[in-house]
Formats: structure tokens, sequence, C-alpha cells
């Protein structure tokens, strides 16, 4: 079997590792002469850590990642070097503690252009990653599909998944819409570099800092206090203001206001700036014959949470092991449709919580989509837009309430989510009785060795050469599936039935 994949992205290397381990050859397919380089996404939840070890590279990834204190907090403040209205050490809450119960893998902070390398690297020989390779138009039929590429180049192969990012071609192609608001807010991505604003940040590091003073609003994304690096996130309109609007010194200058009202860092270098639109929308049917959607290509969501990647990995886990059981590919779309409405829900609460929390300091974000509305029918509108939000925020922000505000834990944007990330069940799909949520943390005993259950489908599959539904047979019964069975003694008197995917299929307690 071979399948085509469109984008080299995380989703789609994660995807082209796994069905390599199912003997499915593939071909990878990215418009870009290099993987990116640009630090989207950064947090990886517990359930796609789970993923990366099955691959073999966790390990790689947890070298690749700062000391835990560098970003286990989340500061509200003035500037980095200013008033400190919230310090919210996410890894002291009942959260931490109870996803500490789920599993062993636990999440874990890297820059997805990091993330990106780990996963191009080795890789094995039934995959192929070509560059430069820009989709163009595809046919499919009965027995297989063709795809065209925009230097007329052709590729075949039995499926095609499409991991081509939020502006997918493909999706554009087969007519596959998307539901939901497209346009929540806009950030002007600013990627740079600044080993002095990094000494700054270690004297009190977070992950994030949610910056609020009359000079700059913003969020600064800390991903390498060592190598200052860093991501700047401003607010942005695109229809009164341009990326090409503000020069690297004015960028500078915002990012001196964000240290400090009087700090003039002279080691700052932009690597990259990128306009970023936040959406919540998903597609209704992530298939369409022998085509499938995964990654934003399928959904967009706010990045509160770290949703928008982690939901792309478990697009992929879902699939690989069905192209083993052709009959079962369409429950691909049946499950993770579901899945992902849910998860843009609980997006969506976390993204109002940033908004919430921007009121608490007096900035009301529908005052500003107001004003934008009345600017764009005003002559010279983008000039008096610049101007009345600069006054507007000197004018407007105010702290007094702030900190009460923030003093409520309900009230802050959280990071870790163990009941989405790992307690989530299916409503519909592929299982029987019982079946639907992700395996429970047992130990199992396979060959004398201790192996934890949702690493036997692993296990078994090395062992047996083909994704296989693992038994553990125990003196109540549960149904099994039409399908391989690969069985093994329960630890206690229940059975259990888990998918290649460690999904359970049914259970018995």
């Amino acid at each position: 079997m071979k399948v085509l994949i469109i984008g080299a992205g995380p989703v789609g290397l994660t995807l082209a590792r796994l069905l390599s381990q199912v003997k499915v050859s593939t071909t990878v397919l990215e418009r870009q002469p290099t993987l990116s380089t640009h630090p989207s996404a950064h947090f990886l939840h517990s359930s796609s850590m789970e993923v990366f070890h099955q691959l073999g590279i966790s390990s790689k990834i947890r070298k690749q990642v700062k000391p835990l204190d560098h970003w286990r907090h989340f500061v509200y403040c003035s500037h980095l070097a200013g008033t400190v209205y919230r310090k919210h050490d996410h890894y002291s809450t009942a959260r931490a503690l109870k996803q500490q119960t789920l599993t062993r893998h636990p999440s874990t902070n890297i820059p997805q252009h990091r993330l990106l390398k780990i996963l191009g690297e080795d890789l094995p020989s039934d995959i192929e990653v070509e560059l430069e390779r820009e989709f163009l138009s595809l046919k499919q039929g009965d027995s297989g599909i063709q795809v065209k590429c925009l230097n007329g180049e052709v590729y075949e192969a039995d499926y095609l998944v499409a991991c081509d990012g939020a502006g997918s071609r493909v999706r554009g192609v087969l007519d596959i819409p998307l539901e939901g608001d497209p346009n929540l807010q806009s950030f002007l991505n600013v990627h740079f570099y600044s080993k002095s604003l990094g000494e700054i940040a270690k004297q009190n590091p977070a992950m994030l800092y949610f910056v609020y003073n009359e000079d700059i609003v913003n969020v600064l994304v800390m991903h390498d206090a060592d190598e200052g690096e860093f991501i700047l996130q401003l607010p942005f309109y695109p229809s009164l203001q341009r990326p090409s609007d503000y020069s690297n010194s004015e960028l500078c200058e915002m990012i001196n206001r964000t240290a400090s009202p009087t700090t003039s860092l002279t080691d700052v270098k932009i690597s990259s700036v990128k306009l970023w639109r936040m959406s919540a929308r998903y597609s209704l049917n992530m298939q369409k014959g022998r085509v499938f959607l995964a990654g934003d290509a399928a959904h967009q969501l706010s990045p509160a949470g770290g949703f928008g990647l982690n939901t792309g990995v478990g697009d992929a886990y879902n699939l690989y092991w069905k192209f083993a059981y052709p009959e079962l590919l369409p429950t691909y779309s049946q499950e993770r449709t579901l899945r992902t409405k849910y998860i843009i829900e609980a997006s969506g609460q976390n993204y109002k919580k940033t908004v919430d929390i921007a009121k608490a300091f007096g900035l009301d974000l529908n005052y500003a989509k107001g004003f934008q509305t009345f600017a764009e029918w005003m002559p010279l509108g983008n000039v008096w837009f610049n101007y009345g939000m600069k006054l507007g925020q000197k004018v407007l922000l105010k702290d007094s309430n702030a900190k009460e505000y923030l003093a409520h834990e309900e009230n802050l944007l959280q990071l870790l989510y163990p009941k989405e990330d790992l307690e989530y069940s299916y409503p519909q799909g592929f299982f029987a009785k019982g079946g639907g949520a992700l395996a429970p943390n047992l130990k199992v005993s396979l060959e004398e060795k201790q192996v934890d259950f949702r690493e036997l489908p692993k296990s078994v599959l090395e062992k047996q050469n083909k994704p296989l539904f693992v038994h553990l047979e125990g003196q109540k019964k549960a149904e099994l599936p039409r399908h391989p069975v690969y069985t093994l003694p329960s630890p206690n008197t229940s059975s259990y039935v888990i998918r290649p995917d460690a999904t359970l299929y049914s259970q018995t307690k």
C-alpha cells in the first residue's frame, strides 16, 4: 500500500512515521524548500508524548526541553521587569496531580521547529520527503489516487492525507467547508532572539508573559531563555494594518517596552514576522473518497491550551492503523469530527478567559472591533485607527481591578487539561460496550516484563508485524472485534480489548 501525504509539518511527519510502523510506505510532498523554522505551537500534551514514545523519539524531545522551572508558570505583568499581577504555577495544581495518575509521559514544552527537526531526522527508508512540491490538483478513482504538483510532477498512491495547514489547497479542491468562526482575532507573530532579554526573563521565568502597560499590550512566549529565543504576539487588525507597517526598529522598540519602561536592548535580532488569524472552526467531514484531512487542514483552534498541534497528532494516531483495516477508514471522520467539536468548545472557553482578563485591565475587545468597523469607513482610516488604539490604551488601561480578578484561579488560563487530554471518550465510532475512551493506566505482564497497558499495541506490533487488537482476558468477558486479537491475561478480574491506537474497543468492570 502507498499513501501520499501533503505537508511536511509535525502532523504529516508524525503520520508518515506511524504508517511506517504498520508497513505502509509514504511520500510526503512539501511546497517549501525546507522544513519550517518558525516556532508556532510549542506545548505537547501527554497523549502526544505517548505517541512520540511509540515512535521512539520521546527521549530526543525531552533532551531539547528546557528545565521545568523555565516554563511551569504564566506571568501577568506590566513588564518583564515590572509589576507582577499574578504568577501562576501550573505544576502545583490539582490538574497536575491528576495528570500524574493517568500517564508516565508528562506533557512538555518544545518549539515546533525543534520538534519538526527531530521528526525529520533519520526517517525510515519507506518514507520519502519531496521538498518544493506544491500541490495543484488530484484525481481519484476506485483503485487509487493521482496528484499533480505545480512543477508538473505526478504522484500516484492508494490514498491521500492532506496535512497542508489552515489554508489547505486539498480541502479547497475537494470543496469541503469548515464550520465556525474564521477570525476570532488576528496577531502579528514576531520571532526574535535577544540573550539580554533572556537574562531578564530568567529573573522571573515563565512560558508566557501577558504584558499590559500604557505603551504596549501583548503576549510574550519564551522558547529558550539561554538562547534568547522568543515570540512576540501583537494584536493585529488586517483590514487596517499590514505587517510591512512595522519596521524592525519599531518592533525592537516594542520588545524594549515589553521588557521595561526604560530598557534598551542592543542585541535584538528579528528572525521572521508572520500574520496569524486565530480561528475556531472544523470540517464536518474529514474524508472524501480516498482523501483524508488531518491537522489544521481539518480544524483550526485558538492557541489557549495548546490543542491545535495535539489534536493533529491525535488525528494521525487515530488514522494510521486503519489503513491496515481499510473497511474501518470511514470511522476516522466519524470519530475525529466529534472529538474536534468538543475540543473547539473547550478551546473557546479558554479564549474567552483571555478576553475577560483583558477586560479586567479595562480593555474590551468588542470596543476595538467596533472602532475597527468605524475606521474602515473613514478616509485615512488606518491612521485614525492606529492613533485611536494607542490613545485608548493609555486612557482605558487600569490595573486597579486586575490583581483582584487574577487572584481567583478559575479566572486564569490553564496549561494542563487531563480531562480533555487523557480522559476523553468518543461518543460514537468503532467500539462496543464500554469502549471509546483511552485505555486505563494499568501495568500488564508481557514475557515476564511489566508493560504499560497503552504501550501494548506497540509491543505486539513489533512481535507480530501487524497492528492487532489486544485482549486482556479476565474472569468477566468483554466483547471481541471481528479482527485479529492478541490475548494476554488481565491483571484483574475485568477484561479489556484495546485497538491499535490504545483506545478501548470494549471492557467489563
